[in-house]
């Protein structure tokens, strides 16, 4: 399927790359309204990435298209897409402020909210995915073993997006400043900063292999690791002291913050 990417930053770049690097013989259209960005995208992949510097000429080289913007340039952008995308076309939209239904409005085309994670760098992880009115069941069978190129697609209710966000797309985040702390902590305790950090993110990437095999759960890992009246299991009930309000208020942080972005975007269109 023919590509094309509007915007891109961290986002949009992840997107190009990993497209780049899945095996498909499709160049990549790119195009944003900074130069530098596309260039640097396109310098990295020259055989791959075509650089567009009209939007319209981006849309008609294309069958499905990213939409890797802030909520307020989406809006901005959206009345020129309604006159250049058709019925046929697919837009795939990062953004999770607006809701599907006023994109549907807007467009002509076939709508889905895609919310991508740094994992599909590597050509893993987890895209939440959420189809708009207009797919049918084998459209959106197709377009799921599609997008299974670069991670594994998730079907999930919009309802649901913001918990489910923060649990694939901010997850690596979350997680990394952990083990990032947990390094820093060790450095106090003596240890060399560059073995402490080597040690943890070895340690991350041998959890992920041995998760990623099938066999190991998060449950097995904890039986295997923390034995009863052990050293493992003397440090879990410090970290476990607090409680699980830190997640509580972890979710409930970020419900705020995407409620008033949400808001604030939607207050300047």
């Amino acid at each position: 399927m023919r590509i094309g990417i509007i915007g891109t930053g961290h986002m949009g770049g992840m997107l190009a790359r990993a497209w780049t690097h899945s095996g498909d013989p499709q160049p990549i259209h790119i195009y944003n309204r900074s130069l530098d960005k596309a260039r640097l995208l396109y310098e990295e992949n020259p055989h791959n990435i075509i650089i567009e510097h009209d939007l319209n000429t981006l849309v008609s080289s294309s069958e499905a298209v990213f939409l890797c913007l802030k909520a307020k340039d989406t809006w901005d952008i959206l009345p020129n897409l309604a006159r250049s995308m058709s019925q046929q076309q697919y837009l795939l939209t990062t953004g999770s402020a607006i809701p599907l239904e006023q994109l549907e409005e807007k467009l002509p085309c076939y709508v889905i909210k895609l919310i991508p994670s740094i994992t599909q760098y590597a050509l893993a992880g987890i895209q939440l995915v959420m189809f708009g009115s207009r797919f049918t069941p084998t459209q959106q069978t197709d377009m799921l073993a599609w997008l299974a190129a670069i991670g594994t697609p998730v079907v999930i209710h919009e309802k649901d997006i913001r918990i489910c966000s923060d649990l694939t797309s901010c997850g690596p985040a979350f997680l990394a400043d952990w083990l990032l702390r947990l390094a820093k902590a060790a450095k106090k305790e003596g240890l060399p900063a560059t073995m402490a950090l080597y040690l943890v993110q070895s340690m991350a990437a041998g959890v992920g292999q041995l998760l990623a095999q099938g066999t190991w759960n998060l449950e097995d890992i904890l039986a295997q690791v923390a034995m009863p009246g052990g050293v493992t299991s003397a440090g879990l009930t410090v970290l476990r002291a607090g409680g699980d309000d830190i997640f509580s208020s972890l979710f409930a942080a970020t419900r705020t913050r995407q409620v008033a972005i949400s808001q604030t975007s939607h207050n300047e269109t």
